[in-house]
């Protein structure tokens, strides 16, 4: 914004006013420092043009809509836009048009928490959603193609849940700078979201439940996945450590769909290896 005294209009009215200033400020400061990362606090593609990271306020609306969709109550739950529940299908089609409005490129880190949260009566979001709820919140954040923002302290109450999502995360390679198709995998429950990560013949697809009760449910395979020639994958839930398709068993397992079971507010990540 253009904070100028005397101005005959708000300063927010320009707030895209300074994006040819960051065009010409970048071609300079990376010409003197090639390395130079610029991060932004911005909502929309104008930011993400001239900026190599940016922190998505944008996204905050989604986790209370999510929610209330999945039957959270809709009291004391800050960042919603509207008040209208969402499903996740209509998450993962938000975030899907969202990457066809931006460059090619942009890299995104996704937050809860950060050090200009104004939720009231509480400092953290965990306190108005409760633990359980802020699960597939911060897997959402935690599993998406770009980059993690976490605020300290945002955790407690689940360090365990947020320890072994992050090993995962630096240890699967798909995880961390594969692929994101957040439509190929079509849950047959509505309040599921899982985005298929992959790199070659290394897929892993998180699975987070906003549903505020246990829910099952099959993920329709992409062709890319379910056709004959194919090949074989064994499945298995590396999060809470369990082999849901072993070696041989992947046709019939799959011929309906892929099976998963969550709790409320349940997460999963299912690790998928070609069976050799």
């Amino acid at each position: 914004p253009n904070w100028k005294r005397g101005l005959p209009y708000r300063a927010g009215d320009t707030y895209y006013g300074w994006a040819q200033l960051f065009a010409r400020a970048r071609a300079e400061l990376k010409q003197a420092k090639p390395e130079l990362m610029l991060f932004s606090e911005g909502i929309g593609p104008l930011h993400a043009r001239d900026f190599d990271l940016r922190y998505a306020y944008e996204e905050q609306w989604l986790f209370p809509a999510a929610l209330q969709g999945g039957g959270a109550p809709a009291v004391d739950m800050p960042g919603q836009v509207d008040g209208q529940p969402i499903t996740a299908v209509e998450l993962a089609e938000w975030l899907h048009e969202r990457r066809l409005s931006h460059p090619a490129g942009t890299r995104i880190a996704h937050f809860i928490d950060s050090h200009d949260s104004f939720w009231p009566k509480a400092l953290f979001r965990r306190r108005i959603v409760g633990p359980d709820a802020w699960r597939p919140c911060f897997a959402l954040c935690a599993t998406l193609d770009g980059c993690l923002m976490h605020y300290i302290g945002g955790e407690e109450g689940n360090e365990e849940f947020v320890r072994r999502l992050l090993a995962l995360r630096r240890t699967l390679p798909e995880l961390h700078h594969g692929a994101c198709d957040y439509r190929a995998l079509q849950p047959d429950t509505p309040m599921v979201f899982a985005p298929l990560r992959s790199l070659g013949n290394r897929h892993t697809i998180p699975v987070m439940s906003f549903d505020s009760t246990p829910t099952r449910t099959r993920l329709r395979l992409p062709a890319s996945l379910s056709a004959p020639d194919a090949g074989e994958y064994t499945v298995y839930d590396a999060l809470n450590d369990r082999l849901l398709i072993g070696a041989g068993e992947w046709g019939a397992a799959t011929s309906a769909g892929l099976e998963v079971e969550l709790p409320a507010y349940g997460v999963a990540v299912l690790v998928l290896r070609p069976v050799s």
